[in-house]
């Protein structure tokens, strides 16, 4: 889209950004303030609500992108979404990219597996678990913290919602206006059902795109869900683990490297599991690397809660055949041209363009240093995976030479600071569980 057909069709402009903890934010432009000028040079903001710079070095612009662009369905006026880049001035003249951006740093790990010669692109499916409830409270107040969770699905088959149908399926329609909205925004969707957990665990399972895109159709179908529930006074999340006792929302991450035809790399007529030796070392290096990339992967408290035996989610350095347990398995059912496998470790809390970032720099590592995902030995499977997200960031903190080549040590010191500061309020806080255990002490 160009700019002049942005000024032709639409009222507003909403240009987005992604915040470093992988949050959509926005501000609007009416259409008379569009000008090649204001596009070239982006709009300024205060980065250190961002989570990005400290207060004293906060400016920074959003440079709109118009080839990542999509309608707003929810505004009263004709208004374009672009989604933008981080610059800034580090010589007061022209924006210079950010190096801190997510997106840049997705850009450039890509540009690296195409340095090595390993493949031209790295192909993403994502498959999106969340909740819909019909109220979703709580409180902090120190005196009454409470939460209080309302549904309205009846409990069927000892909790077990995998693909029910209507009338026991009462979202069936809110996931259909979902799929339809972004599909209107040229994302390609697999389907969509009602998942396990009751009352109203839901699943969207979008299409392969190349990484960059499918790190943008994340944030765009989160964005799709919260606005749809929200219009039918309900409302969505995408927390981990919102109740205890029944199953918890991942973000499954099918992958799988292709060649400049798309076709994938991974497939090899030899293997028992069809996995070629680049498909091998690459897993090798995520399975390697894994309680780092959890770091990113996995960066809320609530997180490791969802990471416990016993609700098909992974608490373990493992691959495996059609296993719903292991943290990366190898579907049954896959097309030769998409022979590939899940990682089922992350959850939709993630930075999506930090997660797949990292999840390429382990998987390139492995290739390069032919990392065997069944030696244990290289793989240190006796080690285990973090249980909590302190035992994560302690992980980033002694195995992050995988992630140099594009992370900073500034970054990954940054990145580990800010959701330290997060975590410590919810860890903080008693809960509900521990007055069980504790109070009559």
């Amino acid at each position: 889209m160009t700019l002049n057909e942005l000024r032709e069709k639409y009222e507003a402009v909403n240009i987005e950004i992604i915040d470093l903890f992988g949050k959509l934010r926005k501000v609007t432009l009416p259409i008379s303030y569009c000008n090649e000028n204001v596009f070239k040079q982006g709009i300024g903001f205060d980065a250190s609500n961002f989570g990005y710079a400290e207060v004293t070095s906060s400016d920074l612009v959003i440079v709109p992108d118009l080839e990542r662009t999509w309608k707003d369905p929810f505004s009263q006026y004709p208004t374009r979404n672009l989604l933008g880049t981080i610059h800034h001035f580090p010589h007061d003249t022209n924006p210079e990219p950010f190096p801190f951006d997510p997106g840049i740093l997705l850009r450039n790990a890509l540009t690296l597996l195409r340095h090595h010669k390993i493949a031209y692109n790295y192909m993403i499916l994502p498959e999106l678990e969340f909740h819909i409830f019909e109220e979703f409270d709580f409180s902090l107040d120190a005196m009454s913290p409470y939460v209080d969770i309302r549904g309205n699905e009846r409990s069927i088959n000892q909790s077990k919602g995998y693909h029910i149908a209507r009338p026991d399926d009462q979202t069936y329609e809110i996931r259909s206006e979902v799929v339809h909205r972004i599909e209107e925004c040229g994302i390609p969707v697999k389907y969509h059902h009602h998942e396990v957990g009751l009352p109203g665990q839901q699943e969207i399972e979008l299409d392969f795109l190349p990484a960059e895109k499918a790190a943008d159709a994340i944030l765009i179908t989160k964005m799709m869900v919260h606005n749809i529930t929200a219009n039918q006074g309900l409302v969505s999340t995408f927390m981990p683990k919102p109740m205890y006792g029944s199953p918890g929302n991942g973000m499954h991450m099918h992958m799988f490297l292709s060649d400049e035809d798309n076709r994938s790399i991974f497939f090899s007529k030899e293997h028992p599991l069809h996995l070629s030796k680049t498909a091998l070392n690459f897993m090798g290096g995520i399975l390697k690397h894994l309680g780092a990339i959890m770091a990113f992967s996995n960066p809320s408290t609530n997180s490791y809660k969802r990471l416990i035996q016993g609700f098909e989610a992974p608490s373990s350095k493992s691959f495996a055949k059609s296993n719903r347990n292991a943290a990366i398995r190898i579907p049954a059912y896959t097309s030769l041209e998409e022979t590939r496998f899940e990682y089922r470790t992350g959850d939709a809390t993630c930075n999506p363009y930090l997660t797949i970032t990292a999840l390429l720099l382990a998987g390139i590592d492995g290739v390069l240093h032919s990392v065997d995902p069944y030696n244990d030995d290289q793989i240190e499977k006796d080690k285990g995976v973090p249980n909590d997200l302190f035992s994560a960031f302690h992980e980033l903190k002694k195995d992050q030479e995988f992630l140099k080549p594009i992370f900073t040590e500034e970054f990954i010191t940054m990145w580990i600071d800010r959701k330290t500061k997060e975590a410590l309020i919810p860890m903080n806080y008693p809960n509900p569980a521990e007055f069980d255990a504790y109070a009559n002490y």
